[in-house]
């Protein structure tokens, strides 16, 4: 389940956050977190990597924002 869900939002991630029903996205992360906690270095080392390929694409995503989009009243 794992490997399943890690390979499926780091293929198709894009196309589920541009649904108009979120919950999918909060289900499969939900699941991911649950799966991230079994006591299996495996299983944790799979879910590790999808959740560093996520931050580190938020982190990307955060950088390209101008300074006056992150926050607001610097933009005064």
């Amino acid at each position: 389940m794992a490997l399943f869900l890690s390979n499926f939002f780091g293929m198709h991630l894009s196309l589920i956050e541009n649904l108009p029903n979120r919950d999918y996205l909060a289900h499969g992360h939900f699941y991911l977190i649950r799966i991230s906690q079994i006591e299996d270095r495996e299983i944790f080392k799979i879910c590790l990597d999808y959740w560093l390929k996520l931050v580190n694409e938020l982190y990307d995503e955060m950088q390209q924002l101008p300074m006056t989009e992150l926050n607001p009243l610097m933009g005064m």
